[in-house]
């Protein structure tokens, strides 16, 4: 059923049949609470390390453990919240320095504990002399700080505080991450083995345990899309000329045209397994030779928010102690984790983080005899699902503690309507109204106006409530998906067409306006009411918001039919050449495509960052607005409309299984009159935020943050006015933007 290992060129029989071992009990098991796990020799389990819940504040804890005689040739430096930046940055710290992060974005400052730390570990060290433009190689054997990251991550004024520091600063970057994984590749060089590892660009948890291999074994790392080889990893990979190329992660992670690809360059070997932590047993028994033989682990966590800070600070001291990582969740190691450190209690083993990051302590309490003549009693198996598909927990955030929040310019674009991040870039794009899609190449650091990346303004209509309303990319940037309404509408007398569109992008990220091709349309019968958001899952799915048609009081009686596609969610699965494929769970034969149905104007739809979850913002009738919440496996989800509007009827008989809001508020009190759906708030910036969803009333523009835990709703006030906000969406530094309807961009923040 699965492949943990695919090879060409070589094969471990042995590993391979270990690794199987390990599936099959993965299989059967999920997370279990980690007490049957033995200890070194005397089973004296060593002391848990790094167990400040600040991911900054761990990594200077690991830092001061493993370099506790203060001497370090250099520091690597990276930017909370960019997983892919500092994945490659492991490989250049070594043994030689630790991994640590600061805040970056537009913020210059560098936490005291960090500033004390780097300059505790470099002390007297002289830089070296001529440093040097980035990418030169053996910047590993530099002293000073290595900064990895682009300006959007790690601004200049930050970079000149490091520098203060440090003596010298050298920051290693290019204009996306894949160009700045190709510069690192570059510096750190070939190793002796004659390795390099591949991962795919995408944030993709499941490469996060190669980091300590990496750094121990000085081997570069090189990102790529998940669905072809980029130019840059291309030429780097040719440039480096490796003898072996090991892909981390399956096919989900980098497909077998990648894989293809790299073939032709040198002898791949694949290294995965169908979850987190059997690819991280994959890379132990894979990766991690005989010689020297494995004597010590260390356990961190691989599934909660941030883990990945813990995975790659940790990367020196894994380098130090030739220890491998295996992954654990705030519940403990998985069955298949427990049963590699079983068979081996020769190990020690070590936690590093804090219980709700790498689980409970490990333990080996004796087992209570079984009574005589009782047979022992066989464990049941947990009911928990695999790691795979166990969502993360969301952050309780503190509304109490907010402070004083705002809005920070960033920029202007003309009639925007809603933004995204391509993925593996800092690249900004813009939907404008009238049909333009513009770009901020440069993200947040952006200083220029945006550039004109496809201009369908002639065949997009604006009438009422039309145009260009939505866009998401697919996962490696290589298609744009685009939601609008057409130029045949009539105002008052008929309603447009609203069209789904798939276009390819070029590497260089252009796009050939006449290269579209549409997906779907769904005729309008009045001018309002198009909803028109569209998002993409993890699985690949994209997810497409329409209202019930228009008028009031659902005049065309669209909310409760599902032989329509209006008044729902769309859910198709794109095949990446103008068609798609419908999902087989999609409950609804006569409209294939329909996955949920019962909304009136779904405006503003968002994936929760840490859960499998969909939140809608759907705009009311005159009484309330209101905010929903359902799972990814929530097909046939009824909202209710028009027999409910928010949680009372409204008109038509009760219906005892809809989906009841999370949030309502009334739609007539004083300034409001249609909510704008929202993000949850995932970002560095304010800690307190973390884990709330945050929306807004378009005509009030008051910004609003409500926390849903346990069935419960806590809402505040975040006292922050927007100019008719429209769109909420991750920017490329991890914090929240919002897109006002007359062109402003802007980036919450704290300011106190």
């Amino acid at each position: 059923m699965w492949s943990l290992l695919q090879h060409s060129g070589r094969s471990r029989p042995r590993r391979a049949l270990w690794l199987a071992v390990c599936l099959a009990v993965a299989m059967t098991a999920a997370l279990v609470p980690a007490t049957r796990v033995v200890h070194a020799q005397d089973d004296t389990p060593a002391e848990r390390l790094a167990d400040s819940p600040d991911p900054a504040t761990a990594a200077v804890q690991i830092s001061e453990a493993t370099f506790d005689d203060g001497e370090a040739t250099r520091v690597v430096v990276g930017r909370l919240g960019v997983f892919a930046d500092t994945l490659v940055g492991s490989s250049l710290s070594g043994e030689d320095g630790p991994v640590l992060f600061i805040p970056g974005g537009t913020r210059g400052e560098v936490p005291a504990v960090v500033a004390e730390e780097i300059q505790r570990v470099l002390g007297d060290e002289a830089c070296v002399e001529g440093l040097g433009a980035a990418g030169t190689p053996g910047l590993r054997n530099r002293g000073g700080v290595v900064i990895v990251g682009g300006t959007a991550a790690i601004n200049e004024a930050a970079s000149d505080a490091l520098g203060e520091l440090a003596g010298c600063v050298e920051r290693v970057a290019g204009p996306t991450r894949v160009e700045t994984a190709a510069a690192v590749a570059a510096a750190v060089g070939l190793p002796e083995s004659g390795q390099v590892i591949v991962a795919t660009a995408v944030d993709w948890p499941d490469s996060g345990a190669v980091a300590a291999y990496a750094s121990d074994r000085a081997t570069p790392i090189v990102l790529t899309g998940p669905d072809d080889l980029h130019p840059a990893a291309q030429t780097t990979l040719q440039d480096l000329a490796p003898t072996e190329i090991v892909i981390i992660g399956g096919v989900a992670a980098l497909t077998e045209q990648v894989e293809t690809a790299l073939e032709q360059i040198a002898p791949t070997t694949r290294v995965a397994g169908p979850s987190r932590d059997v690819t991280a047993i994959a890379i132990l028994e894979e990766l991690w030779t005989d010689d020297p033989p494995v004597e010590r682990v260390l356990v961190t966590g691989g599934f909660a928010e941030d883990a990945w800070v813990w995975l790659f600070g940790l990367a020196p001291y894994a380098a130090r102690n030739d220890a491998p990582i295996l992954l654990a969740s705030e519940q403990g190691v998985s069955a298949a984790t427990s049963t590699l450190l079983d068979s081996n209690p020769e190990w020690e083993v070590q936690q590093i983080g804090p219980p709700e990051i790498s689980g409970p302590d490990l333990v080996d309490p004796a087992p209570s005899p079984a009574p005589s003549g009782s047979p022992t009693p066989t464990p049941a198996p947990s009911p928990m699902p695999t790691p795979t598909e166990q969502p993360q927990a969301r952050p309780s955030p503190d509304l109490d503690a907010l402070g004083q929040l705002g809005l920070e310019p960033i920029a202007f674009a003309d009639g925007a309507l809603d933004l995204t991040v391509r993925p593996g870039t800092d690249e900004v794009w813009i939907a404008q109204r009238e049909g333009e899609v513009v770009v901020l190449r440069d993200g947040a650091a952006t200083t220029g106006d945006p550039e004109l990346a496809v201009d369908l303004s002639q065949q997009v209509g604006v009438e009422g409530e039309g145009g260009l309303l939505g866009l998401v990319f697919n996962a490696d940037g290589s298609r744009l998906y685009l939601s609008s309404t057409d130029d045949d509408a009539i105002e008052g007398e008929q309603g447009g067409t609203s069209r789904l569109q798939e276009f390819p992008v070029a590497p260089d990220g252009t796009i050939d306006p006449t290269g579209g091709q549409t997906l779907l349309t769904v005729p309008q019968p009045a001018t309002n009411h198009n909803g028109g958001d569209v998002v993409l899952t993890d699985e690949g799915d994209l997810l497409w918001a329409l209202g019930d048609g228009g008028g009031g009081d659902d005049r065309f009686n669209n909310g409760q039919d599902t032989t329509t596609l209006l008044a729902g969610l769309l859910r198709i699965t794109p095949d990446g050449e103008g068609g798609y494929q419908v999902p087989g769970s999609n409950p609804f034969a006569a409209a294939p495509e329909l996955w949920t149905y019962g909304l009136r104007n779904p405006f503003r739809i968002s994936l929760d960052p840490y859960t499998d979850e969909v939140w809608v913002g759907d705009v009311g009738q005159g009484g309330w607005e209101e905010v929903n919440l359902i799972g990814l496996d929530d097909h046939g989800a009824n909202f209710g409309w028009p027999n409910y509007e928010g949680s009372e009827l409204y008109q038509g008989p009760a219906l005892p299984d809809r989906v009841d809001p999370v949030h309502q508020y009334r739609t007539r009190a004083p300034g409001n009159c249609a909510i704008t759906g929202g993000a949850v708030y995932s970002g560095s910036a304010i800690p307190a935020l973390r884990g709330a969803y945050v929306f807004a009333d378009w005509c009030a523009g008051d910004l609003m943050a409500i926390a849903v835990e346990d069935g419960e709703t806590r809402s505040a006030d975040l006292e922050v006015s927007a100019s008719g906000p429209i769109s909420f969406a991750e920017g490329p530094d991890g914090e929240l933007w919002v897109v006002e309807s007359g062109g402003g961009i802007s980036r919450l923040v704290g300011t106190s």
